[in-house]
């Protein structure tokens, strides 16, 4: 409808879209767009970005030294008059509000606060998402220095009730949040806000809009390597160290069971060396 399955030409390193349409980093630093124009999401600044973030209204961009531009008309609907100065490391946009992470782990909140989304418990944080300000939107989520997880604002369909314990990444969209937590496994809530069941298996990446989308882990990389060959001996030397410690790595099959690491550890992460990056 509004060409926003028309991504433009070249290289890109970072996309963010919303159900009509998108922004992306290129390679080299600067902006794109495609899709719906109808508040001014087109209007890219100049420069170069290491980071964007977009809501229904209003794009959010971090430059690399850490100072926020931001454009669109949800900017002139928000009863603030435009981003926070200084310098942050990641951001996030709901519909009429923005969160903003400093290096310090402090997180700056504006924009609409209907909902309460603009109230950042006390604490440092390490991760932030935010979901649609209008609605049964309106929350915000974030991952403490700890891993543990915190959200605040709307929660009418269950938004705030986050899973207990320790987390790596997050995504939050209007009433749908999902993370993933630091043995790789993944967890939604509320339950089955994305229609269908949470996939078993690792990952390392993980996104939400009406549906859920994220990128499994290769479980046989265990020294993160990105050198060819990136399966090596190394990663069985890892492996066993991981395992010898108990470390939630080693728990390749995912398995809940006492004990959680054993046996079949070991033969899931021989199928996966085996079979590459599955």
């Amino acid at each position: 409808m509004f060409n926003q399955a028309t991504p433009p030409a070249g290289t890109f390193q970072r996309v963010q879209s919303t159900w009509n349409y998108s922004i992306a980093i290129r390679t080299d630093g600067t902006l794109a767009h495609w899709g719906d124009t109808f508040v001014g999401q087109q209007f890219v600044p100049s420069g170069q970005f290491s980071d964007v973030a977009v809501g229904q209204y209003h794009c959010l961009a971090l430059r690399p030294e850490g100072t926020l531009v931001g454009w669109g008309q949800g900017l002139v609907w928000s009863p603030y008059s435009g981003p926070p100065s200084g310098a942050f490391v990641q951001i996030a946009c709901g519909d009429f509000f923005s969160l903003a992470l400093r290096a310090d782990g402090s997180i700056v909140a504006f924009g609409d606060n209907s909902h309460g989304q603009l109230n950042v418990p006390p604490g440092t944080y390490k991760a932030i998402a935010a979901a649609g300000g209008a609605g049964a939107g309106g929350s915000s989520l974030a991952i403490r220095t700890d891993g543990t997880l915190v959200a605040w604002g709307n929660n009418t369909y269950g938004q705030l009730n986050v899973p207990a314990g320790v987390f790596s990444h997050i995504a939050s969209k209007v009433v749908c949040s999902a993370a993933i937590r630091v043995d790789g496994t993944l967890v939604e809530w509320p339950p089955n806000c994305s229609g269908a069941p949470v996939p078993a298996g690792r990952f390392k990446s993980v996104d939400v809009q009406t549906f859920g989308v994220a990128i499994r882990e290769c479980k046989a990389n265990c020294d993160g390597s990105s050198v060819s060959p990136v399966l090596n001996a190394n990663d069985f030397q890892c492996f066993l160290i991981k395992f010898a410690i108990g470390e939630s790595y080693a728990n390749c099959d995912a398995s809940t069971n006492v004990p959680v690491l054993s046996a079949n550890d070991f033969q899931c992460f021989i199928n996966a060396f085996a079979t590459g990056c599955s």
